[in-house]
């Protein structure tokens, strides 16, 4: 029979309480549950947030009113102080704009970077299949369609980014060509019968 001398509030039977160096949750807090928020709240705090910054606010601009948003006004506005000699507006519009050239260039060298080596991918995988003597696959963008300024290293798509693109393009060129084509027909002279 359980010894039941120590019963009582905040004391179990023996048999009923936690073991000593037992979990009393083996399987433990599932990874990651802990401060977890869920990704519909994050979403909406983003739009949110997002809706406010391209918000289109008035301002006056050399005695016009235009309309711009939010963030441009911020901007403009901490450019301004910045321009009237306000030390802490100078300091962080020059880290905010050092921060945006900073990530415009690691963009266009991430671009870049790719750019080549998509352009080379493909340059090998044609050179092998016109040795094998097959025929080259059918992609698009072509590389060819990717320009790289030698000097800027700026890159400029020249044809369809995609399949849809490629054959939206080959439609309207086809549309045009049977346009000029009735329009070169309706535009000849009319045929002169043998004479009577």
């Amino acid at each position: 029979m359980p010894d039941n001398s120590e019963r009582g509030y905040g004391k179990p039977p023996k048999e009923h309480r936690f073991k000593k160096d037992v979990s009393g949750n083996p399987a433990g807090r599932p990874k990651g549950s802990k401060n977890k928020r869920t990704d519909a709240f994050a979403d909406r705090i983003t739009d949110i947030v997002l809706a406010e910054a391209n918000r289109e606010i008035e301002v006056k601009d050399n005695g016009k009113v235009i309309s711009v948003p939010v963030t441009k006004a911020v901007m403009r506005s901490l450019a301004t102080n910045a321009l009237k000699g306000v030390t802490k507006a100078q300091q962080l519009f020059f880290e905010i704009s050092n921060a945006a050239a900073k990530h415009k260039d690691q963009r266009a060298e991430s671009v870049l970077q790719s750019v080549l080596e998509y352009k080379d991918k493909w340059r090998r995988a044609f050179e092998q299949c016109d040795a094998e003597g097959i025929p080259r696959p059918d992609i698009v963008p072509h590389p060819d369609d990717l320009y790289v300024h030698p000097e800027t290293g700026d890159v400029f798509l020249l044809g369809p980014m995609t399949h849809e693109q490629r054959e939206q393009e080959r439609r309207e060129r086809l549309a045009e060509i049977r346009r000029e084509a009735a329009e070169s027909e309706s535009e000849k002279p009319p045929e002169e019968g043998p004479e009577e």
